[in-house]
């Protein structure tokens, strides 16, 4: 009788060890993420070093498409924000927008703080959402605190009218992966020389160096729907025949570059007359 007993133990023992091991999760990759490096990453705007720790977030959040849910992404979008607050205490992330950025695949973007040395540092990952495949992360940016500004709802005319005058050049980022921190950055101080461009009502832009002219183009705003069903369209701007996403962060504050397609992104501000 105790021979029997023992084997029963033995085995219930055998059943425990592989109902243990089935119910660990199939992908726990994110369980990997390294914290301090991605805080590091977020200060720095290091888009390689982001792109690595958050992509170990996202390697197993594949899509739900239903009707209601044309990308079926929303609640992974949740998932990964609670998996960074919950992984990094120093990190915190919040949702600024689901498949809003209307690239194809859309974009969402996550707002994630963290502290440098006493700062606060705000960034907005962008996160692709595609229909068909996992979420994963293609940029970090800088966050700026503005109210919305709605320039999506411009008419072409109105965007004209809007960038018309001088602008001062601020800083730019390389979005190149082999290119990292601080060396992806260059400012007026960094490149030894400041840069203005001043768009003109005729069609023209003047590009200035250290305030003397150099060079001056033509220049032409489009916009287009990448797919017929999308409901937002992209914004570009072609100096002569080479294409810029152009991005208003409010009236007196843009963006104009190549950054995604691994170029350079120029960031501008309205100079005061």
């Amino acid at each position: 009788m105790l021979k029997i007993i023992n084997n029963w133990t033995i085995l219930f023992f055998m059943i425990s060890i592989l109902s243990c091991e089935n119910s660990v999760e199939p992908n726990n990759e994110w369980e990997n993420l390294d914290c301090e490096n991605l805080k590091t990453g977020i200060i720095n705007v290091n888009k390689e070093v982001v792109e690595f720790e958050i992509n170990k977030l996202v390697s197993d959040l594949e899509p739900a498409v239903h009707s209601n849910e044309r990308f079926g992404h929303e609640e992974n979008l949740n998932l990964l924000i609670n998996r960074l607050n919950t992984q990094c205490n120093e990190i915190s992330a919040e949702l600024i927008c689901y498949a809003c950025i209307e690239t194809n695949p859309p974009q969402s973007e996550i707002l994630v703080r963290t502290d440098s040395s006493g700062i606060s540092v705000k960034r907005v990952i962008d996160i692709l959402t595609p229909g068909n495949a996992a979420l994963s992360c293609v940029r970090i940016h800088e966050y700026y605190n503005v109210e919305p500004f709605y320039y999506d709802s411009l008419s072409l005319e109105e965007l004209y009218q809007l960038i018309a005058g001088k602008w001062e050049w601020t800083y730019s980022i390389i979005m190149q992966r082999n290119i990292h921190p601080p060396d992806n950055r260059i400012t007026p101080e960094t490149a030894g020389y400041t840069m203005q461009r001043n768009f003109k009502s005729d069609g023209q832009v003047d590009f200035y160096i250290n305030e003397q002219l150099k060079e001056t183009h033509s220049y032409e705003i489009k916009r287009f729907k990448v797919l017929p069903s999308d409901k937002g369209s992209v914004t570009l701007i072609y100096i002569d025949d080479y294409p810029a996403q152009l991005l208003f962060f409010n009236p007196d504050s843009i963006m104009m570059g190549t950054g995604w397609s691994d170029g350079i992104d120029e960031y501008f501000s309205r100079k005061s007359e």
